[in-house]
């Protein structure tokens, strides 16, 4: 999954907040931000992260409301 956030562009403070917060969840694999461009892009096993509510929670709420960009 990758999104982007204006907030973290420039941001290292934000960018390590990041890696904390996701790198906790034992469903993610992998990590990786670009505060040039503001984005994090999220490894994991949709299966495995489907068996924890919370993460699943925003699994879903990207599905739904996340605006994909063109390529």
């Amino acid at each position: 999954m990758r999104l982007y956030s204006k907030q973290l562009v420039n941001n290292a403070s934000l960018e390590k907040q990041v890696h904390e917060r996701l790198n906790a969840l034992a469903e993610i694999e992998r990590v990786d931000t670009n505060i040039a461009t503001g984005s994090i892009l999220i490894t994991y096993e949709p299966e495995r992260l489907r068996a924890n509510a919370e993460p699943r929670r925003v699994e879903d709420y990207m599905r739904t409301h996340a605006r994909r960009r063109a390529s």
